[in-house]
């Protein structure tokens, strides 16, 4: 079932579904095949995927590379500077200074970060 208020954020499916996974103590490895294609591949056929992961090392660069939104939330120096050089976004090393419900998000690889805050 499409969630429908995601769509209300854009992100509905072009004839194709609406997905989460969390993988923080997920069984699949980073070089799952299966989960690499899934993500990969499935967003050709118009799949809107959401991964969430604690570590971004954890990601496999595939996956990594096909991400258009970013939600990054306080993180260590090096991630911080991971994914400042993987988004091309300086203003993501200031990840490592976050406080808790704060977080940076990139809406587009080519849009700024933006500081944003979790409403309780």
């Amino acid at each position: 079932a499409i969630n429908r208020q995601r769509l209300a954020d854009g992100l509905e499916p072009l004839g194709g579904f609406w997905a989460s996974m969390e993988l923080s103590d997920a069984a699949a490895a980073k070089y799952d095949e299966r989960v690499r294609k899934l993500f990969t591949e499935g967003r050709h056929d118009g799949h809107v995927f959401n991964y969430l992961a604690q570590r971004g090392v954890q990601v496999h660069p595939d996956i990594r590379e096909n991400c258009v939104r970013l939600y990054l939330f306080a993180c260590l120096g090096d991630a911080a500077k991971e994914w400042s050089r993987e988004f091309n976004d300086v203003e993501l090393k200031k990840a490592v200074n976050l406080r808790p419900r704060y977080f940076m998000l990139k809406t587009g690889r080519f849009e700024k970060a933006q500081l944003c805050t979790l409403k309780v």
